[in-house]
């Protein structure tokens, strides 16, 4: 039977209530959240025994976060039964203890025995198990170095976080290609979100299991620019609409919501054909009106905003045929 997930949300923030509620909707039980307003005290005890941690924190607090807290919390509780089973053995070694140590272990399998690579540790365990109390002091040090090997094949918690462009080794990166707003979503559409993975990851079903959301893999050398991309064409294209909207009901007397329309049509443009999209005077090459509208912005930043554009569309425009040329040199 495959193990029920235990899921750890760090963090308070948009995402982490956003991924809260998707699983509340999804109708996962084992999901407990921390953030810094609990005690640490609170975040190891929560730790110790998920078997998958979420980050959802600020990019540059994940590796510091995970050395300050999460390095000494691997231990579940299925293997503090078998440690304290094994201290009780020790101090008293008799039939009741072997007993308490069959049970320990017995909840241990419940958990555990359903990876393929701790069926052999098992086996040899409970085989050490079985033989005392007969074996003695011998039968207790082959069972010790048998408990070892078991411990050390087991599987640590799987930390994931959702950057998009962090690369570390301290956790697996699962970026959600969506915007996260203040007010929560549907199922359907959490449903929908596509995950860009970590090339190295694990299965998306055993990174995150129970969702089953669309999912590709990236290798590190492209996160950096992936997320560049993401960030201008989602938040500064979002800048630019919020000064439209700001500038139609402060400085116009116009209702900002005016534009809705012209940019619901946009966003339906992009979706239908986004290669051909554009319009306006940079696509029609009209550099008169180019001229007007830069000397109205004066005094403005975003005058610089426009300048910007103008000065690199010439090499945007060339790209997709450098592309072309490029491919068929190769």
């Amino acid at each position: 039977m495959r193990q029920v997930p235990k899921y750890l949300i760090i963090g308070n923030g948009r995402l982490a209530r956003h991924l809260a509620h998707y699983f509340s909707l999804l109708k996962v039980k084992s999901v407990a959240q921390w953030d810094r307003s609990q005690p640490v005290a609170r975040l190891v005890e929560l730790a110790t025994g998920s078997s998958h941690i979420l980050l959802a924190i600020k990019d540059d607090a994940i590796e510091p976060f995970i050395d300050a807290h999460l390095t000494d919390v691997a231990v579940c509780e299925h293997v503090k039964a078998l440690n304290a089973g094994f201290a009780g053995m020790q101090a008293n070694l008799s039939l009741q203890t072997v007993r308490e140590m069959q049970g320990a272990m017995k909840f241990f399998i419940e958990h555990h025995g359903d990876k393929r690579q701790n069926l052999k540790p098992i086996a040899h365990v409970s085989k050490a198990i079985d033989a005392l109390p007969g074996a003695g002091a011998l039968g207790l040090r082959k069972l010790s170095e048998k408990m070892d090997v078991l411990k050390k094949g087991l599987r640590k918690n799987i930390k994931i976080h959702f950057s998009g462009s962090l690369v570390t080794r301290k956790a697996y990166g699962a970026h959600p290609l969506m915007t996260f707003g203040p007010e929560l979503y549907t199922l359907e559409k959490y449903l929908a979100i596509p995950f860009v993975v970590d090339e190295k990851a694990p299965l998306f079903s055993d990174l995150l299991p129970g969702l089953h959301n669309p999912n590709v893999r990236l290798s590190e050398k492209q996160k950096a620019k992936y997320h560049a991309l993401c960030v201008m064409a989602g938040n500064f294209s979002c800048i630019l609409w919020q000064k439209l909207f700001d500038s139609l009901g402060e400085e116009f007397d116009i209702p900002p919501h005016t534009a809705d329309m012209y940019l619901r049509q946009q966003t339906e443009n992009l979706l239908t054909n986004y290669k051909g999209a554009l319009t306006g005077p940079l696509a029609r090459g009209d550099a008169k009106t180019i001229d007007v509208n830069i000397g109205a912005l004066g005094g403005d930043p975003f005058q610089k905003i426009y300048e910007a554009f103008v000065e690199a569309y010439p090499s945007i425009k060339q790209q997709p045929q450098k592309r072309v040329r490029e491919r068929k040199a190769s």
